[in-house]
């Protein structure tokens, strides 16, 4: 019994400093899911966090919305002449350009096209709308997504 217990402690000790052991841009734990998930499991998660990220901009949560980014200063979004980098600045340009639900308005995505870039690259094509009084808005994007710290977030947007 005793054996038993003292194996249990170091395996939760063991898993708990590899969770505590990140690198760059992935843990050992994100590699460990990306071995043992299926691209149809990641798939679904991904279209979850998009999902997630148009109920938040209808709600009027810049915040929500950004959950489905890389909270890193490497997240890049290109929009037009716009080049940013980083989560902060992504972030802060959204409150800008949307201080308030009004002005946000309500957001559809219809994706277009997933393809897989590799073992844990997906870029995911498709259009948005944006439904403000009796305008709308609308244009593509091409986001990609990669397993990091947090998870399968998007690393880089284009927009247009």
């Amino acid at each position: 019994m005793k054996n038993l217990l003292g194996a249990a402690i170091i395996a939760v000790l063991t898993t708990l400093s590899i969770i505590g052991c990140e690198s760059n841009t992935t843990t050992a734990v994100s590699q460990v899911a990306i071995a043992d998930w299926n691209r149809d499991s990641i798939e679904l998660v991904i279209d979850g966090i998009i999902d997630d990220q148009v109920e938040a901009w209808n709600d009027g949560d810049v915040e929500g919305f950004m959950s489905g980014y890389w909270r890193s200063d490497e997240l890049r979004f290109v929009a037009g002449k716009t080049v940013l980098h980083g989560h902060d600045s992504m972030t802060a340009m959204y409150k800008r350009s949307y201080p308030g639900k009004e002005k946000m308005g309500e957001l559809r995505f219809d994706i277009r096209d997933k393809k897989w870039m590799g073992d844990s690259l997906i870029n995911v094509l498709g259009r948005w709308n944006v439904t403000n009084d009796d305008t709308t808005r609308s244009g593509n994007f091409a986001i990609m997504f990669m397993p990091v710290s947090e998870g399968w977030r998007i690393v880089e947007d284009h927009t247009w």
